[in-house]
């Protein structure tokens, strides 16, 4: 399988201050998917010995998830007071 992935991440002084940021953010085509960090700690809790105290991800499913050509999924997802932008597109079916 072939896949685009775009990832922007931002780390903030605080948590507040990426949760502002992340407020003022235009996310109307967005569904908040989960406010629950994965369980088995993931990567952020393995690098720190904690898991967040703050977990927000949203979600956007642009298109037919059928039809590779068309379709992308989106997510904004914050961890304390990092803020991750993620644009991910299939580019060619396994072989």
């Amino acid at each position: 399988m072939t896949e685009n992935y775009v990832n922007t991440i931002m780390v903030f002084p605080t948590s507040q201050d990426a949760t502002q940021y992340l407020n003022a953010m235009n996310k109307t085509a967005y569904s908040l998917a989960s406010t629950e960090y994965p369980p088995g700690g993931g990567p952020y809790q393995k690098a720190t010995g904690y898991a967040p105290q703050i977990y927000k991800r949203y979600d956007w499913n642009e298109g037919n998830p059928l039809n590779i050509s068309e379709y992308k999924f989106h997510a904004i997802q914050q961890i304390d007071n990092i803020v991750f932008i993620m644009t991910e597109k299939e580019l060619a079916e396994p072989q």
